[in-house]
Order: C-alpha cells, then sequence, then structure tokens
C-alpha cells in the first residue's frame, strides 16, 4: 500500500534545502523549509498529500511549470540529496504502470484520494490532454491507442464476456465521464428523458448516458442481481456495489429505491437486502452460503456478533474484524457444525458434487484455492486433519482402495476440475494417462489419470459397444495399463500398492485382447478398428512376409483361417484394404440404402481407416455433410428434400416452388428435370459431393424432356442463376408471352405471390391474348380447360397444368355426339375457334385420334369426315356428304366408293328411299339426334373405323348403326315384310 500511495500520486518535490522566503503553507518553517518527512525515500514522505489537497499551492515557490521557480528546485530533477525525483516527468507511477490492469484499475476505483479518475485529471489535465504532465490519454498509440480519443479503451468499453467494461468503474468518477458524456454524448446510449439543469453528474440519473435503473433488461431476477451482490466485492460486483446508488444502509439512496420491504423485491416486511430468513438452502435455493467472504464488510452492518441471526459466535473464541468464521458476525472460526472433522463427515461432504455446501469448490471458499492460502486453517501437511507432510485435501497416496478404505472412487466426477490442480496428466499419481490430451479435465479422458472408468469390463452397466469401442480406437493403448509394451502380453500390470490390474487374456482366452470370432462375419469386426497398423502388428503379420510375433495369429494375407471356436472366415488374400465393389463407387446408395451394415464393416461414418501402405478407407463424411445412415433414403445426408437451407449444397433458393412440377415423384425424375446427369449414381454427382465445396460448382443446371417441350432449346447462364426458354416459363410456341412474362426467371427470386392475376401473366395472358381467347375472361378458363377451378383462379387437377401438352376439350362435352346440330364456320380456328379441316382421306396420319391442332389440342374436322369437309357448302349440316358421298340428290347423300364409309354397292339404286328405310334407328333424313341412332350416340363412334367393306351386327351394335340383317359383299335382303311394290318389281331375294 504505501508503494501505491507513492507510485501512483502525482507528485511535485519540494526543494529539499527550501525556499528561498516563507509562505502561508503550515509545511513551511519560518526560514523556508519544509517540515521533516517531507521527501522520503520509497514512501514519498508527507509531500505527496500535501500536493493533493492543494497543487496550486506548491507553484508559489517551484513555479507554474514546476520547473524551479524561485525555489530553484525542479519537480523534474534526476536526484536531490540522495532522494530520487521524477526526472521523466513528475508522473512517479510505479513499474509496470503503463498495465491496464495497474493503472486502468486505479483509474476505475472509488474517486478518493490517488484512485479515481479525478486523481489522474490533476497532473493529465481535466480533459485528459496532457496537463501539467504533458502526456496525453488520448489518441496515443502507447496507451489507449491511436485515434481513441478516450482516456480508456476504444468502444464499446464494455463486454459481457470478461474483457475490460466501463461497468467496473466506480460511479464516483461520474463527474470526470462528464467531461465526454454529459447527456449521453460520444455514446450509443441516450437518457430517455434530460436530467434537470444543475444536477450532480450520476451513472444512473440521465445526465449522462444511463437513465435512472441502470442495469440490464432482466436485472430483478434473483439470478441476475443476487448473483452480482454475492459475487466478489469491487468494480460492479459484490454487496458494496450496490450502495452507491441504494445507499450506504441500502435504504434507497440516490437510486430512490430501497432494497428494504418491497414486495417485488425481497419481499414485504423483510428489512434486509437478501431473501427472506433463513437465508440459506440444503437444496439449491438461494443461500448466503454462496456470498464470497470478501462481502463480510457489508453483511456486518446488520450481523455483528450474530445480530439478527439465530447463530451466534462461540463463546471464548477471539473476535475478529468484519470476517465470515472469525467470531465477528455470526460463525466461529470453524464455520462447520460439530463433529466436522471426523473424515466421515467432512470428507463426505467434500466429495459430493459441487453444491452450496458441498463438494471441493466448496471448501476453497474458506481454505483458498490451493487449499493453504485461504482465510480457514490449511488442509496441507496438518498432523490433525489429512496427515505431516501430506500436501493435499484428501488422504496419503494411494488413495484408492480394493477393500473398502477411504478412495477416491467415490468421488462426484463434477469435482473434477479441482483434481486437475495436481494431477493433470497423471502428475503425482502411480497412474498415468497412456497419451495425454488437452481437453477439459475429466476423469476418464486422458487429462488427469484415467484412461476409462473403472471397473470398465462388459457388465450390466458397462455394455460391450462402450469395452470394445474404446479398446478398438487402439489397443495399444489398452497394453499401457493391462500388459507389457513391445510385447505380445495382455496381462496385467503390478501397481505402486501390489495391486495388479485386470489382463485383457482373462476374458479373451484366445485371441488374448478381442474377441474370438473377429473377422468381421459375426457380431465383432476389426474392420473399424483404429491404428491397425501399429495395434495389429503386436500379434500379426501385417507387411506379408512377417514372422508374426504370436506365431498362432493368422496374418492378415490369409485366403481363410478357422479361429478357435472353429468357425472358418474369409481374410485378405491380396492383401487388406482391397474393396470388394468398384472405386469410385459411382451407385453405392443403392447399396449402402438396403445394406449399412455391410458398408460399415469398413468404413466409419465420421472418421478414415488407415491401412497399411497408405491406403485409407474414406469415412462417409468426406462426401456427405450428415451422417447418412440417420435416415436411410432421401438425400437428406446432404440437402433437404427440397433443398431448404441457406448454404450450398443445401440451398433453398425456388426449389420448394419446383418440386410440385408434374412428373412422377422421386430425384430420378423431378431432380433430373434441372439437374438431368447429376443425379445421385452418377459420377459427376459423387465428385460434387467429394469437392465439398462451400459454393455451386460449375455446370449445375443441366434440362430433362420437360424444359424441353415444343422443341425449345432451354439454357442456363450461372453469372445470373437465370434460366431461359424452357416450356416450363412460357417460351412455347403456343404462348402469347405478354410484356408482364416473366421468360427468364432468377433463380433465387421468388416467383409466384399466389395471386392468379400476376402469377399466370408471367407465361401467358390472363386469359391470353389471341383470337381462340377473344372475349374470355378468367371464369371462361374451366369451359376448355377443366382442369382449372371455377374461378380461374387455381386447379382442381395441377397434373394437367405445365405437362407438356395443352389440357383442352373446348366448349363442349367430349366426345361431342350431336356437334352436327351445331357445327358452323366459328368452329375453326381461323375463325376464333379451335379446330381445323385438313385433308382427310384413309392415311392414318390423318384420322383420328392422330390429327390434332398443334396448340388448341383440337382434333381436326376431316380425321373423322374422310370424304369431304363437312363446313363447306353444299356438305355441311343437313347432309352427310363428308362422309358418305355425292351420289344422291339434292342434299342427300349418296355413297359413290369403295372404303368405309362410303360404299356405292347398291346404293345408288336406292337413291330414292330414305337411310331409314334400310338402317333402322337412323331417322329419315339421315342426320337426325334421336337417341342411339343417326349422328347422334351411336353414330359418333364411327370415327373409330378407319377402313373396311363390310359391318355386322355384332359391330355395330357398340361401335355403329344398328341394322335389321347382315349385309356385305354377299349379303342379301328379304323383302318378304315389305309390299309388292314398296323394292325392287317384288317379293323375292336380291343381291346388294
Amino acid at each position: 500500500m504505501k508503494k501505491l500511495l507513492y507510485g501512483a500520486a502525482v507528485l511535485l518535490v519540494a526543494g529539499l534545502s527550501g525556499c528561498s522566503r516563507g509562505g502561508s503553507s503550515s509545511s513551511i518553517d519560518v526560514s523556508g523549509r519544509h517540515q521533516a518527512g517531507w521527501v522520503v525515500p520509497v514512501s514519498g514522505g508527507a509531500h505527496p498529500a500535501a500536493y493533493l489537497d492543494d497543487p496550486n499551492a506548491c507553484k508559489e515557490c517551484h513555479g507554474s511549470d514546476y520547473a524551479g521557480g524561485i525555489s530553484k528546485v525542479s519537480c523534474f530533477s534526476a536526484d536531490r540529496n540522495g532522494v530520487g525525483c521524477h526526472a521523466g516527468g513528475p508522473s512517479g507511477h510505479p513499474a509496470g504502470w503503463a498495465d491496464p490492469d495497474a493503472h486502468g484499475a486505479a483509474a476505475n476505483a472509488r474517486a478518493a484520494g490517488i484512485t479515481g479518475l479525478p486523481h489522474c485529471q490533476a497532473c493529465h489535465g481535466a480533459d485528459l490532454g496532457g496537463g501539467i504532465s504533458r502526456r496525453s490519454c488520448l489518441n496515443t498509440a502507447g496507451c489507449h491507442g491511436a485515434q481513441v480519443a478516450a482516456p480508456h479503451s476504444q468502444k464499446p468499453w464494455r463486454s459481457s464476456i470478461g474483457g475490460r467494461t466501463h461497468s467496473s468503474a466506480d460511479a464516483s468518477n461520474a463527474r470526470a465521464c462528464a467531461v465526454c458524456h454529459t447527456g449521453g454524448a460520444n455514446s450509443s446510449r441516450k437518457p430517455s428523458d434530460p436530467a434537470p439543469a444543475g444536477t450532480e453528474p450520476g451513472c444512473f440519473n440521465n445526465t449522462l448516458c444511463h437513465g435512472v435503473e441502470g442495469h440490464p433488461t432482466g436485472w430483478s431476477a434473483a439470478a441476475r442481481h443476487g448473483a452480482a451482490a454475492n459475487a466478489v466485492a469491487g468494480g460492479s460486483t459484490g454487496l458494496s456495489s450496490c450502495t452507491p446508488c441504494h445507499g450506504s444502509d441500502y435504504s434507497g439512496g440516490s437510486a430512490q429505491q430501497g432494497c428494504f420491504n418491497d414486495a417485488s423485491c425481497h419481499g414485504s416486511g423483510i428489512s434486509a437486502p437478501h431473501p427472506a430468513t433463513p437465508w440459506l438452502s440444503t437444496s439449491g435455493g438461494p443461500s448466503h452460503s454462496t456470498t464470497d467472504t470478501s462481502n463480510a464488510g457489508q453483511c456486518a452492518l446488520c450481523h455483528a456478533a450474530g445480530a439478527n441471526s439465530s447463530r451466534t459466535p462461540q463463546a471464548g473464541d477471539p473476535v475478529g474484524a468484519s470476517g465470515c468464521f472469525d467470531n465477528s458476525l455470526c460463525h466461529a472460526q470453524i464455520g462447520h457444525p460439530a463433529g466436522w472433522g471426523a473424515a466421515a463427515q467432512h470428507g463426505a461432504q467434500a466429495k459430493k458434487a459441487p453444491g452450496s455446501a458441498s463438494g471441493f469448490a466448496y471448501c476453497q471458499q474458506c481454505h483458498g484455492t490451493s487449499f493453504a492460502n485461504g482465510s480457514a486453517t490449511s488442509c496441507l501437511n496438518n498432523s490433525a486433519c489429512h496427515g505431516s507432510a501430506v500436501l493435499a485435501p484428501h488422504p496419503r497416496k494411494p488413495w484408492f482402495s480394493s477393500t473398502g478404505g477411504a478412495s477416491h472412487a467415490t468421488a462426484d466426477q463434477r469435482n473434477v476440475t479441482v483434481c486437475a490442480q495436481c494431477h493433470t496428466a497423471g502428475a503425482n499419481s502411480t497412474i498415468k494417462p497412456p497419451t495425454t490430451v488437452a481437453a477439459a479435465p475429466g476423469c476418464f479422458n486422458n487429462t488427469l489419470c484415467h484412461f476409462h472408468q473403472l471397473p470398465f469390463a462388459p457388465s450390466a452397466t458397462i455394455p460391450p459397444s462402450l469395452h470394445g469401442g474404446e479398446a478398438k480406437k487402439d489397443l495399444t493403448v489398452c497394453q499401457a495399463c493391462h500388459g507389457t509394451k513391445g510385447t505380445t502380453a495382455f496381462d496385467g500390470t503390478t501397481l505402486a500398492d501390489g495391486t495388479r490390474t485386470a489382463a485383457c487374456s482373462s476374458c479373451h482366452t484366445f485371441a488374448k485382447a478381442h474377441p474370438t470370432d473377429w473377422q468381421g462375419s459375426g457380431a465383432f469386426s476389426h474392420r473399424t478398428a483404429g491404428s491397425i497398423a501399429k495395434a495389429c502388428a503386436v500379434c500379426h503379420d501385417v507387411s506379408q512376409g512377417r514372422t508374426a510375433p504370436l506365431p498362432a495369429a493368422p496374418s492378415c494375407f490369409s485366403t481363410t483361417f478357422t479361429n478357435a471356436l472353429g468357425q472358418a472366415r474369409t481374410c485378405h488374400s491380396n492383401g487388406p484394404g482391397n474393396a470388394p465393389h468398384a472405386v469410385p463407387y459411382n451407385n453405392h446408395n443403392a447399396t449402402a440404402r438396403g445394406n449399412f451394415g455391410y458398408c460399415l464393416g469398413c468404413h466409419q461414418v465420421g472418421a478414415d481407416v488407415p491401412l497399411t501402405g497408405g491406403k485409407t478407407i474414406p469415412r462417409c463424411l468426406t462426401c456427405h455433410i450428415a451422417d447418412p445412415t440417420a435416415v436411410a433414403t432421401g438425400c437428406t445426408s446432404c440437402h433437404a428434400t427440397p433443398p431448404g437451407g441457406t448454404s450450398y449444397p443445401d440451398v433453398a433458393a425456388v426449389h420448394g416452388s419446383h418440386s410440385a412440377i408434374n412428373l412422377p415423384a422421386g430425384e430420378s425424375t423431378v431432380c433430373a428435370e434441372c439437374h438431368s446427369g447429376l443425379g445421385v449414381g452418377t459420377v459427376d454427382h459423387l465428385n460434387r459431393s467429394r469437392a465439398r465445396a462451400a459454393t455451386v460448382l460449375a455446370n449445375p443446371v443441366v434440362f430433362g424432356a420437360l424444359a424441353s417441350s415444343g422443341g425449345l432449346t432451354p439454357a442456363y447462364t450461372a453469372a445470373g442463376r437465370s434460366c431461359s426458354n424452357t416450356y416450363c416459363h412460357g417460351n412455347g410456341p403456343e404462348m402469347d408471352k405478354p410484356a408482364s412474362a416473366v421468360l427468364a426467371p432468377s433463380w433465387g427470386s421468388p416467383f409466384l405471390t399466389g395471386v392468379a392475376a400476376s402469377d399466370c401473366t408471367k407465361c401467358h395472358g390472363y386469359p391470353p391474348a389471341n383470337a381462340t381467347h377473344a372475349g374470355m375472361t378468367p371464369v371462361n378458363c374451366i369451359t376448355c380447360h377443366p382442369h382449372v377451378n371455377a374461378a380461374g383462379t387455381g386447379f382442381t387437377d395441377r397434373t394437367k397444368h405445365v405437362n407438356g401438352a395443352i389440357e383442352a376439350t373446348g366448349a363442349h362435352v367430349v366426345p361431342y355426339f350431336t356437334h352436327n346440330a351445331v357445327a358452323a364456320p366459328t368452329c375453326l380456328k381461323s375463325n376464333g375457334g379451335c379446330h381445323n379441316t385438313g385433308v382427310g382421306g384413309s392415311a392414318a396420319a390423318n384420322q383420328y385420334p392422330l390429327a390434332k391442332d398443334a396448340t388448341t389440342g383440337a382434333p381436326d374436322c376431316m380425321s373423322c369426315h374422310t370424304v369431304a369437309n363437312p363446313l363447306l357448302a353444299g356438305n355441311g349440316k343437313g347432309n352427310c356428304r363428308s362422309c358418305h358421298g355425292t351420289g344422291g340428290t339434292g342434299n342427300l347423300a349418296a355413297p359413290t366408293g369403295t372404303l368405309f364409309p362410303n360404299i356405292k354397292r347398291r346404293h345408288p339404286t336406292h337413291h330414292g328411299s330414305v337411310c331409314g328405310t334400310c338402317h333402322p334407328g337412323v331417322s329419315n333424313t339421315g342426320f337426325g339426334t334421336q337417341a342411339g341412332s343417326g349422328a347422334g350416340v351411336n353414330h359418333g363412334p364411327n370415327k373409330n373405323r378407319l377402313s373396311g367393306t363390310t359391318q355386322t351386327n355384332t359391330v355395330q351394335t357398340t361401335t355403329g348403326i344398328t341394322v335389321n340383317t347382315p349385309r356385305g359383299s354377299s349379303a342379301s335382303c328379304s323383302h318378304g315384310s315389305l309390299i309388292v311394290s314398296g323394292c325392287h318389281d317384288g317379293p323375292g331375294v336380291q343381291s346388294w
């Protein structure tokens, strides 16, 4: 403390020989000299405090610049009568002052004497820009930093992870902070309401940056403010940190918020800055036992000599000065219940899980972190405790027992961080870890003494997969404790106390350190063992031609091997590591999905398996981003289906909307429409997976058949991530391509909005702007497109949309048997309809159903009317000439040809008769619409009769005209039922 008083003081050395004249200062005698002890080596003497009391008084003799003045004694002298002064300026700071943890801590402390920012201002100026010290605290690379115009760390000077922060500065420095931060200046935080003019600067009164509360969100939770108040006293923690605002007696202070008798705080009727009595818990609740003992001075305000407590100091013991266990408050020197010295009591408590009154860390609160540097008695080298010369907070070593004595084996493993203080890497122990690792301390992870838990043999609580899993990492590690390294022995090791470790060979009788059936065909497999080259070489020939260290052990190059159980197993006749499949195995997913167990016989999910000769069996995660065994089907080990993330290869973008395109489900069809040839099972897919790039690899898009419909050649531009000339986005020849059409959409931009008026027009008009749709509105769509809903805003069958075909039926039912009644030129596409009139004839390509319009999908009229255009004058409505010939009189047809349905034969001799005479069910006009006849229901299906010369009752009953009797090339008809003059020249048989 004396050194700090001397070093921290920014002092001016008074003349050791005195001033030339007396002064008003009481420190100067009549001869002009300072009083005895004014300047003293090391402590500084009396002059630092006098200077701090009135710096200007020194200027009277030593000059305004302290360079000598009338006294001729400079405060910057290197030496004055053997006493060192301030050769580099009157800084007077101790060595190491530049370290932020030194001068920063002093500046942040309570503003009083030689601590706090006001003390710095005395020499460095009110604005800390240099002052009389001529050394600025601002914009200094060697100090707070270049361009940092502040006497503290660069902004933000706060931290939630333990860095330097202004929250550790004492609130008494507020006036100094106000130089830069009045009204929240130079801060990202402003007070909600300005403080009234003349308000003394304060940290939480709206004069600087913070409002009246001054605490972070959630501060009222006991876990927040209670933990801070219970912590080590200093800065912004400890009970004393509450007093600057809440008052020294916690009744309100400048915060005007008392900690007593407050239902929203500690509770109504509770006159204490802590929970209700008793403020202690054995079940994890609030307890004063978690309060750092450095808060004892604050506790003494209410609990001196055990006041306001059910516990009073032990009579007769000496009283200390405000300590938790020195009889000054509630507890006596021991601070533990009667009988605590018994190992069964304090030992059992120390070995429990760390808590408010248990665990080794609990002991450290009083006995110190080293158990010998605390306020309480040392636990080390104490004959009354653990024993003389025992430098440990536990019984002398070995602290384990196989006969039920004291043993560390019953200590809770959560005490491991305390154990690590003495036993890291097996220090101070007869058991050392086989290999040490840099990891968080653990009882069985090679960081302290042990490699695994004890006991570790397979049992009801130790499954073989745990025991074997650790052993398979490297058998030579097991041998360090259970055998003799450099030999084939796995028969145990003798420890310092004479105890012998378990022999691996006591369980593994035939194979010494692993299961007998170990080749991989049974329950256990060496294929997933680690360190094969080194561990297997302990017993086996692993380099071909080598004599095995254990003669009975098979060579790794054996063709077969029969083990001690009589089981014949295959080995590696060509050497270990030769894969039983092609390499690379592009379509391995087909095998893996059905039998992961087979793959995992050699491969591991997360680790490569090194083999002899430099070969490596790759881990699954070489390509897969997540464990592919977790979900055996789908693509989720690399990306969702469809992709739904933000980083490659699982980038959502607009994959989701494309997953509904009208193709059979599955990655082989849906995904291949844009990634043709890049799918699972291809070389390209494997190579892209192995690359594991963070960005999209080249040529990610290859279009399939749907995108190319209509003879299009789609393209993808990687720079803009856009596709163009695709059928899917309105580029088909039948599309009207309005100005609103987005014919080359960007992959990363949402395309559909859910509003038909804007979504439909991104490919075609709504409805399309062409003659076929003239005068139509969206509600008319369903007339020709029954897969559209009645409002024209969506689909009742979306599979009929964007499927490579125009799904249109016309404004009528299909098939339309009675269309002859309404047929007109307006049905033609050239007149705004859907149909065309082609060449007709018997050629299959010109007949129904092959002949149809490429745009509307409507059948060609002459694909049924094969003889003549049914809409030309004289051939159309009202006669049958477009199918049955023009040989009749007037508007009537009369077959004149040789092919069905225009077969001449004896028809000309019957021209005077109506068709219905010989073709019952056909109206006498020949085109009537009576049910089941004529150009009605049964007439229409004759569109399927592409050719032929005969018809029979059987065929025509279901596909055409119903006749009375058979007729054809040799058919005859009987006129016995007709009057003599009705047909021909009289009754009899007439040849057709």
